[in-house]
């Protein structure tokens, strides 16, 4: 997975979690699904993003920056919450899909870090949060990260 492509993911999450209402979000989570899977490269998904959303041409990082070796259980994991998120927005469930974009948001920046404490950390503070407010086991297969 490209490092851009890492950074792009975060911005996405966060304009998803400024305005998690937006009738274009169903189709953003199918992108960054896409993207996931690997069936699109970062150039791929940043032109996609934006013949949706023009307004995010400028907020974008176009271009490959280098492969990052994202662990497999963590794309799961990602692919995971972008289907519960794609199921809580097509339900209107607005605000369970904005508690998955903030557990989202904060993903790359752990990963980034190479730290396995780190990732103990958001585990406990973002996804059993979650967990618990909606009484939702389904990220618990990917516990260890």
């Amino acid at each position: 997975m490209d490092k851009n492509m890492l950074v792009n993911f975060q911005i996405v999450m966060v304009f998803m979690r400024s305005d998690i209402r937006n009738v274009e979000n169903r189709c953003i989570v199918k992108i960054l699904s896409q993207a996931f899977a690997g069936e699109i490269n970062n150039q791929e998904m940043c032109g996609a993003l934006v013949r949706r959303l023009p307004g995010w041409k400028t907020q974008l990082r176009y271009g490959e920056a280098g492969e990052y070796m994202f662990r497999e259980n963590i794309t799961r994991f990602v692919r995971t919450a972008l289907s519960v998120m794609e199921g809580h927005l097509t339900a209107n469930a607005y605000e369970a899909a904005y508690d998955v974009a903030d557990l989202l948001h904060v993903l790359p920046d752990v990963v980034l870090q190479e730290n396995k404490k780190q990732l103990k950390r958001y585990w406990k503070v973002y996804v059993r949060t979650y967990e618990k407010k909606w009484k939702c086991d389904v990220f618990t297969r990917y516990a260890r990260l």
